[in-house]
């Protein structure tokens, strides 16, 4: 898939909205639950997506050590957390 700011927006939306957090925040809060959304958005994006580290960077203008620390948080997450759950349900609604 190749990368454009609507796939990311979509992404992002889809996570904000299943973890109940106001999308404005998604993009520029500094709240646990802000940094989750992102985190499982980048996530999706770099493992079901095929997007690299650098094209999640230009879409989100946050730099790609914090968007690796972010994909590898979620990666190391048991596949029985809400992540996870949170995760396939982004993916079914993007059909995936």
């Amino acid at each position: 898939m190749t990368p454009t700011q609507t796939q990311y927006d979509k992404v992002l939306a889809i996570s904000a909205t299943l973890n109940d957090v106001d999308i404005y925040d998604a993009h520029h809060g500094k709240t646990h639950d802000a940094v989750r959304v992102r985190r499982i958005a980048w996530y999706v994006l770099a493992d079901h997506l095929g997007w690299t580290h650098s094209a999640i960077s230009r879409h989100c203008k946050f730099d790609r050590v914090t968007i690796l620390i972010g994909v590898d948080t979620i990666a190391k997450m048991s596949s029985h957390s809400n992540e996870a759950s949170i995760i396939q349900a982004i993916l079914k609604s993007l059909d995936c």
